[in-house]
């Protein structure tokens, strides 16, 4: 009876040990200064979230922590605008601008702000073109130009004085047709010059809006 009762506790421990070993390790939650340190100096943001519930706050992920989320305007008539959200509050705000001097360039193709939430502006991404050629251009608030860019097709940073000098590359894909979720990540590849926080956040919101339209029709 012994020897019976031995071995069946021994197979629950060794079942319990299985599984916590093939167990996933879920990423750490942080919170207040200690997740603003973390995504301003992370190397990897990840972003996984579904294009069937474009509403849902996605959480970004730096470097295994998760950090905030990123979330669609409810506010924007367009449903394109996405909100920075930290401990589930407000942040930041990024939005398409359509009016002012900093748009009135023939060369713009698009130009997208990033706002607190008083409304003071942390700078501006453009969508710019000469000729046959496009990229974006990374501006601050009074709207001069930072010290990197983005390839047309959101794939890499690179250096505005040299366009083989990656600094960051993105990644985003659809991962299941059927469900329709997907996955952007924002990886550094050099530490010469640092891609501000909010650029990065701006760029999944691009990202994002690409894949949302160029997925639409599976969406209906």
């Amino acid at each position: 009876m012994k020897e019976k009762l031995f071995c069946l506790l021994f197979a629950a421990a060794l079942a319990l040990g299985l599984t916590a070993c093939g167990s996933k390790k879920e990423n750490v939650r942080l919170s207040g200064m200690d997740a603003m340190t973390a995504l301003k100096t992370a190397k990897l943001l990840s972003f996984d979230g579904s294009l069937n519930d474009t509403d849902a706050p996605v959480e970004i992920v730096a470097d295994k922590q998760i950090v905030g989320q990123m979330q669609a305007d409810e506010a924007d008539p367009k449903d394109i605008g996405m909100l920075f959200l930290l401990d589930g509050e407000q942040q930041l705000r990024y939005k398409i601008i359509t009016t002012g001097k900093i748009v009135q360039d023939s060369s713009i193709d698009a130009t997208y702000g990033c706002f607190d939430t008083e409304g003071r502006c942390y700078g501006y991404i453009q969508l710019r073109h000469d000729g046959g050629n496009s990229w974006y251009v990374f501006l601050d608030p009074i709207g001069d130009e930072k010290e990197y860019r983005l390839t047309s097709d959101l794939k890499q940073f690179y250096k505005t004085e040299n366009a083989k000098a990656s600094i960051c590359t993105v990644e985003r894909k659809l991962d299941d047709v059927m469900t329709h979720d997907f996955q952007i990540k924002i990886k550094n590849e050099s530490s010469d010059i640092k891609v501000d926080y909010y650029d990065k956040l701006g760029v999944y919101w691009i990202a994002w809006n690409a894949l949302r339209e160029g997925y639409s029709y599976l969406l209906g």
